[in-house]
C-alpha cells in the first residue's frame, strides 16, 4: 500500500511538472534579423535555402559586415509563416487543455474542460456513474432505505444532430420491504450549442417494473439550458413523467463553482418533485455536492459526496439523505 501511494505521489509530481512547464520558445522571423553576432543563429540561410527550394543567397560584395546581412525575402516570408502556424498550434493546445488531458469532445467542444462537463448535466461527455444513497427519516417516521444506481450517459449523433442519451437504473434496499429494481428513467435530448451556452429538449420515459397498473409506463418532455464561464456553471433541467396515477414533474437547478480543473462545489443532483395527482410538492431538498476529478493510471474518475436535507416530511422520503459515488469519465478528445 505504501509503495502504491509513493508511486502515485511521484506520478502526480511528474505530471504536474509537465503540466506547468513552459512550451519551447519559438524563434520569430524578426529575431533572425537581429544585428548581433552572439544572437545570430548557427545555421546560415545558405544551408536552409536549398531545402526550401530557394536560390542560394550570397551577401552583396559591398556589405559592411555579416552583422548587417538580411534574410532573403522568400526565406523571411517562409519563416514568418511557419512561426505564425507554430504559435497558433501552441495556443490551440493551451486553450483546449490537450496538453494536460483535462478536455473532452471534438473540435466543437475543444475549449470545454472535464470540470465543465461534470458540472453540466447536459454536456456531451460520455460517463458511467455509480451512485449510492442512504436515507433515514426524522424521528423514525418511516423505514431507512438505501439505493444503488447505475447511470450511463452517452453522447451520440442522430441525423447529424447532437443528442444525449441518459439511462438511470436504480436498485433499492428498504427495511421491511423486498429489495429490487426501482423506477427506470430514460431520456434522449437533442443538444444545441449557441454562443451563450447549451440547451436541449427531447422525450423522457419512466418504467416502474413493480407496478402492474396503467401507471407502469410514463412519458413526457425534458428540456433545459446551461451557461458557464471559467468558474461558474448555472442553469436548470425540467423532466416530466405523465400518465397513470403518479404523474410527476422534476425540476433540477444547476449551480456550481469550479475552483480549478479538478475541484468544484455544486448543488448536485438536487431534484424538486411535484406530484400532479396529490397537487403538492413531495420533495424540496437542499444540499451541496463536492466534486473531485482524479487520474488513476490514466483513467479520469470523478468522486463525489452530496448530503441533502428534504424539507417535506413523509413516511417514505424525509430527513437526511447522503449521496456518494464515482463516475468513470470517457472524454473523446
Amino acid at each position: 500500500m505504501q509503495k502504491s501511494l509513493l508511486f502515485t505521489a511521484a506520478w502526480l509530481l511528474v505530471a504536474s511538472g509537465l503540466l506547468f512547464s513552459l512550451p519551447p520558445r519559438t524563434v520569430h522571423a524578426q529575431e533572425s534579423k537581429i544585428a548581433s553576432d552572439t544572437l545570430r543563429p548557427d545555421v546560415s540561410f545558405a544551408a536552409i535555402e536549398p531545402a526550401l527550394g530557394l536560390p542560394l543567397y550570397s551577401p552583396p560584395a559591398d556589405s559592411v559586415s555579416p552583422v548587417q546581412d538580411v534574410a532573403p525575402e522568400g526565406a523571411a516570408f517562409y519563416l514568418a509563416q511557419s512561426d505564425m502556424q507554430s504559435r497558433g498550434g501552441n495556443r490551440g493546445m493551451t486553450d483546449s487543455g490537450e496538453g494536460n488531458g483535462n478536455s473532452y469532445g471534438g473540435a466543437s467542444e475543444s475549449t470545454d474542460r472535464l470540470i465543465d462537463g461534470i458540472t453540466n448535466p447536459i454536456a456531451p461527455l460520455m460517463q458511467y456513474r455509480f451512485r449510492g444513497f442512504w436515507n433515514w427519516p426524522i424521528d423514525d417516521a418511516g423505514p431507512n432505505n438505501e439505493q444503488f444506481e447505475f447511470r450511463p450517459t452517452i453522447p451520440l449523433k442522430l441525423w447529424d444532430q447532437e443528442n444525449l442519451l441518459r439511462i438511470s437504473i436504480p436498485y433499492k434496499f428498504q427495511d421491511g420491504a423486498p429489495s429490487g429494481l426501482d423506477k427506470v428513467q430514460i431520456f434522449d435530448a437533442a443538444i444545441f450549442s449557441p454562443d451563450w451556452g447549451k440547451w436541449g429538449f427531447g422525450p423522457d420515459f419512466r418504467l416502474d417494473p413493480n407496478s402492474g397498473e396503467a401507471g407502469d409506463f410514463q412519458i413526457g418532455p425534458v428540456f433545459g439550458g446551461v451557461v458557464k464561464n471559467e468558474h461558474w456553471t448555472c442553469g436548470f433541467i425540467n423532466q416530466n413523467f405523465l400518465g397513470g396515477n403518479d404523474s410527476e414533474t422534476y425540476i433540477q437547478p444547476v449551480l456550481a463553482y469550479k475552483f480549478n480543473d479538478q475541484l468544484a462545489l455544486a448543488l448536485g443532483d438536487m431534484q424538486f418533485k411535484y406530484s400532479w395527482s396529490d397537487h403538492k410538492w413531495v420533495q424540496l431538498p437542499l444540499g451541496i455536492e463536492v466534486d473531485y476529478i482524479a487520474n488513476l493510471w490514466g483513467q479520469k474518475i470523478q468522486f463525489f459526496a452530496d448530503p441533502q436535507y428534504n424539507f417535506v416530511t413523509d413516511s417514505s422520503n424525509s430527513g437526511w439523505t447522503i449521496f456518494f459515488g464515482m463516475v468513470l469519465l470517457v472524454p473523446e478528445g
